[in-house]
């Protein structure tokens, strides 16, 4: 058949099935489910409307790309489409789907291609680990709701940044007013304790001196004032 392939010409266990284009109207069609061993489906550029299936993983469980784009199906992309875990391709672009992307799609560690640009969608998008940066805005084009690296902040991010700044702003004033007093008084002591001794020690020699001067003058004035007794 054309745009069908199997695994081998003289059995029927379908692995690939490429139908992009051929007028095909109808919704998802669940008789898939008896293509056991498909591992590829393509159905893009066609009239598919209605949801996708929320158990399309069920039927079919081995295909590591799935393309359903520019068609016309409706509703949220199913979250169990995350139990999809041979996928390396997802295209889901240019339909007419609404909500959020599954957060566990970040979870398929096969993925490598995937678009779902030019839907509805809103919300965060999906969070994928730092090795696999090639994941760029492209991929959710054309949903103004979307949010979230690579696109825009999402309004939680810039009100949990803006009260973080705000926290670290706080915290520098308060450890300035609180830390310059406190070092002042660290130098003064430090200085203090590590004045060479040889200076603390001419210090109390001019000190002890300038006492003994003041002792001697008072005696001897003392004595001035016995003999002037004594002469009377």
């Amino acid at each position: 058949f054309t745009g069908v392939e199997c695994w081998h010409a003289m059995e029927n266990k379908v692995m690939s099935i490429q139908l992009s284009n051929f007028g095909l109207t109808g919704e998802f069609p669940p008789g898939i489910s008896n293509c056991t061993s498909l591992t590829a489906l393509n159905l893009s550029s066609n009239n598919l409307f209605g949801p996708i299936p929320l158990d399309i993983w069920k039927l079919i469980p081995y295909v590591t790309s799935l393309d359903l784009s520019s068609n016309n199906l409706l509703g949220e992309i199913p979250p169990d489409i995350t139990n999809l875990s041979y996928l390396n391709e997802l295209r889901l672009d240019r339909n007419q789907l609404t909500g959020q992307i599954p957060p566990a799609i970040a979870l398929l560690r096969r993925l490598k291609i995937f678009s779902f640009a030019n839907n509805r969608l809103s919300g965060p998008v999906p969070k994928f680990d730092g090795d696999r940066v090639f994941f760029t805005a492209e991929s959710y084009a054309n949903n103004s709701g979307l949010c979230g690296p690579p696109l825009a902040d999402c309004n939680g991010d810039n009100d949990h940044r803006s009260k973080k700044s705000d926290n670290d702003q706080d915290s520098f004033i308060i450890g300035f007013v609180v830390g310059w007093p406190v070092a002042a008084v660290s130098v003064f002591a430090v200085t203090w304790f590590y004045i060479p001794s040889t200076w603390a020690e001419k210090v109390m020699k001019r000190r002890n001196k300038k006492n003994g001067k003041e002792r001697r003058g008072k005696e001897q004035s003392k004595r001035n004032i016995g003999g002037k007794n004594g002469e009377n």
